[in-house]
């Protein structure tokens, strides 16, 4: 999918350094873990159980917690919140609930039409209804809060098209790292392995 961006001087920052997603061997080096970031954002996908509240990622401790990076303007981060709705369904239907789907929505992408565009599933046989609403949360960020608040095991900080997956302890587990062409497929396959219990 092709991203339309707001104007040069709203567009966020680009990722231009190497896919740093793997990290190093048990017997190599110390495993870098970090915390759950902190977060008081207000919810404002009318599909979420809890549309219109302000909170973190704190609730959901005790689960596994996939963040993605979005943006309303971003085709492609839109694409990758419909396969997470896809995920999350097919995941449902396994009797699975341990965990939850969440999209920060850059602040770049504040106005009504950037808001709804990230709201809305309609990706083909992504959602249970096209062009209805993601059923799980999608924050809204600020310029103190959103996509720079999340950091990697390596100190880089989150980027459009990243997804952030914590683990039941609050740990990061997994990075998929944002890069300018999304591979959608790959990002599928990754965010299920993650999932796996």
């Amino acid at each position: 999918p092709q991203d339309t961006a707001p104007p040069q001087d709203t567009a966020p920052p680009q990722d231009t350094a190497p896919p740093q997603d793997t990290a190093p061997p048990q017997d190599t080096a110390p495993v870098l873990t970090t915390p759950l970031p902190k977060l008081n954002l207000l919810d404002i996908n009318p599909g979420s159980p809890h549309s219109g509240q302000t909170y973190g990622l704190e609730p959901f401790a005790g689960r596994y917690i996939v963040a993605l990076m979005g943006a309303g303007w971003c085709a492609s981060c839109n694409a990758q919140a419909d396969f997470m709705e896809k995920i999350k369904g097919d995941l449902e239907k396994q009797g699975r609930d341990d965990f939850i789907m969440i999209v920060i929505n850059d602040q770049s992408a504040a106005s009504a039409s950037h808001k709804k565009a990230m709201i809305t599933c309609d990706y083909a046989n992504m959602c249970p209804q096209k062009g209805g609403n993601l059923s799980y949360p999608v924050l809204q960020g600020t310029a103190s809060q959103g996509w720079k608040t999340f950091v990697d095991g390596t100190g880089k900080t989150g980027v459009k098209n990243d997804c952030f997956i914590y683990g039941k302890d609050g740990a990061l587990v997994f990075k998929h790292v944002g890069k300018g062409t999304v591979n959608l497929t790959q990002f599928d396959n990754e965010v299920r392995a993650a999932l796996k219990p």
